[in-house]
């Protein structure tokens, strides 16, 4: 009768093992599944919000474009170059020149 009783706890503790084993892969396949959903979406919501902002980019380069011309029409020149602005008036011969901010705004630094 030994003997059955010894042969049964062994298969339990075997049963056990196995069950936790199962259960801690069963866990991590669970895991990495919902890792690989929400990597999915995230890229998903990202590349949809990079082409909302490249529409907008697109928009204010349209208009900013149409107010370049304009103030062509004036006599007012605008020129890009680099991280400088030229402003020309080219009725009364005044030039502005203009440096763009190399350090962020009070508004604008990290905390």
């Amino acid at each position: 009768m030994t003997s059955w009783v010894m042969y049964l706890t062994i298969i339990n503790l075997i049963v056990i093992i196995a069950g936790a084993i199962g259960g801690y892969l069963a866990y991590r396949a669970a895991f990495s599944r919902a890792k690989d959903e929400i990597t999915e979406r995230v890229t998903g919501l990202l590349k949809t919000e990079n082409e909302v902002l490249q529409r907008r980019v697109k928009t204010v380069e349209g208009r900013l474009r149409l107010l370049i011309n304009w103030f062509a029409k004036q006599g007012v020149v605008i020129e890009f170059d680099g991280e400088s602005l030229t402003i020309r008036d080219t009725k009364n011969g005044v030039t502005s020149v203009h440096q763009s901010e190399t350090q962020p705004r009070e508004s604008e630094k990290e905390v």
